[in-house]
């Protein structure tokens, strides 16, 4: 074979292989979820098929500061104003600001509302349960807060990726060129292993009862977020700090909001006592690990099978337990006195 033929042949089978990989990876459904995002795995096989568990739920309206009642620090569990629905159903007016923004709960907190204008009742700090030691602690010793920071955008540090509708099949023209070959080996992986494997961040566990709590068509493998349990769960300390933290002077009651790792619902519900137990006993906030524990196993697709978050009707019901706390006669512990 004469030097050109044989360049022409290495580039033409060069050509193909970049073509297979290419047409691989635009016909790999795009990511919906987080955990099949990170650990690049099916989303044929791992996102939801029952038709509720994806239904949209309209966000809340997000009012300015200076006329709301309510403002909502927290993270991408309050992001898309999902759960503060049932609040703004109640008559409430809420604004939100991330933790990326507001830094942390620093003891001039109060002041620096002020500042910027809150007259409302209360300030709900909202935080995954994962995050609840570092967000205390900072909150706990820093004195003054630093200056406000702009609001994280959509996909940043937040893990917050914008839930548009999808109609499937979509070419996939926003991922690399290996991540089709990429997706089919690490689903291919999952689905043969009996036990435990880690793609990156995303544990892929089997569940003896999978199909009872997931819609997915791999119910039988559940998706949870590998760093949720490398996390030591909240000690007697934490709640100590987040008692110090509520009881400094303010014009408005503070309520801890702690969103449980869907980790903890589903593989490790005994970490949440002392969390659930010390919420409720020190009035710092509602417990909801408690109606999340008990709806595990009623409600498929409590927290999507693709996803760390809550699916709608999840949301749905912590934003129930919420109105309650604040709102509903009889419920006196987290109103301001």
């Amino acid at each position: 074979m004469s030097p050109a033929r044989l360049w022409l042949s290495i580039f033409a089978a060069g050509y193909a292989i970049v073509a297979a990989l290419f047409v691989a990876t635009l016909l790999t459904p795009p990511y919906r979820g987080d955990l099949t995002r990170i650990g690049q795995l099916s989303e044929s096989r791992f996102r939801a098929r029952n038709a509720d568990s994806e239904k949209a739920r309209e966000p809340a309206p997000d009012s300015p500061l200076a006329q709301a009642d309510v403002l909502v620090v927290g993270d991408s569990f309050s992001i898309e104003r999902r759960w503060q629905l049932d609040l703004t159903l109640s008559g409430l007016r809420v604004a939100f600001s991330h933790w990326d923004e507001i830094g942390a709960l620093c003891a001039d907190f109060a002041e620096r509302l002020a500042e910027r204008g809150f007259r409302g009742r209360w300030v709900i700090a909202e935080t995954i349960e994962r995050e609840l030691q570092g967000r205390v602690q900072d909150s706990y010793r820093c004195a003054r807060m630093p200056p406000v920071r702009p609001p994280p955008h959509q996909g940043s540090t937040t893990g917050f990726i914008p839930r548009r509708a999808l109609l499937w099949p979509e070419l996939n023209w926003g991922e690399t060129l290996l991540t089709g070959v990429i997706n089919e080996w690490h689903t291919r992986r999952a689905a043969r292993a009996d036990t435990e494997l880690v793609f990156a961040n995303t544990r892929v566990v089997p569940m003896q009862h999978g199909c009872r709590l997931f819609s997915h068509a791999a119910c039988e493998k559940g998706l949870f977020y590998a760093i949720d349990l490398q996390r030591s769960p909240a000690s007697q300390a934490q709640l100590e700090q987040m008692q110090a933290i509520a009881a400094r002077p303010a014009p408005w009651h503070l309520v801890w909001m702690v969103m449980p790792d869907k980790s903890t619902i589903y593989l490790a519900p005994d970490r949440r006592r002392r969390v659930s137990d010390g919420l409720s006993a020190r009035c710092l906030g509602p417990d909801l690990f408690a109606p999340l524990l008990a709806a595990r196993d009623t409600m498929i697709d409590l927290y999507l099978p693709n996803d760390t978050h809550l699916s709608p009707r999840g949301f749905a019901l912590v934003g129930g337990v919420m109105r309650r706390a604040l709102v509903e006669p009889g419920e006196t512990c987290m109103r301001r006195p």
